[in-house]
């Protein structure tokens, strides 16, 4: 993955350029983090490891490393409900939330320019 910063004058051309419909901006997952105990971490993968413990997924029997959509699939192929799923999710969102509003646990990384797909988001049953 190819790193940057960009200067403030940088910014404000690409941001006119978004405005200008010139460039379209493409925003992955891995410009979003989040503080742990254990560091910075990818929210989604956060957010993985906390649903597979809230639905009771044995995240050893998944692939490494294992995504949101892995967590999901498994769930889900175990007769799991896609609500049950969707409602955890929010739960652990909204915890964090409000964990959040109380310190600064949410940061931005730098600009990500280029970066390879981890894999495909196609729901197979891992069973």
């Amino acid at each position: 993955m190819l790193l940057c910063t960009l200067d403030e004058d940088a910014w404000d051309d690409l941001l006119s350029f978004i405005e200008e419909k010139r460039v379209i901006p493409i925003v992955g997952p891995e410009l979003l983090l989040v503080e742990t105990d254990r560091g910075p971490r990818l929210l989604f993968d956060w957010l993985a490891e906390k649903l597979a413990a809230k639905l009771g997924v044995d995240v050893s029997l998944l692939p490494k490393p294992y995504t949101l959509n892995d967590v999901v699939c498994w769930f889900l192929s175990g007769r799991g409900r896609r609500e049950e799923a969707y409602v955890r999710l929010r739960g652990i969102l909204m915890l964090s939330s409000n964990r959040r509003s109380h310190s600064n646990a949410w940061r931005r990384s730098p600009i990500s320019i280029c970066s390879s797909p981890r894999r495909s988001t196609r729901c197979s049953s891992p069973r």
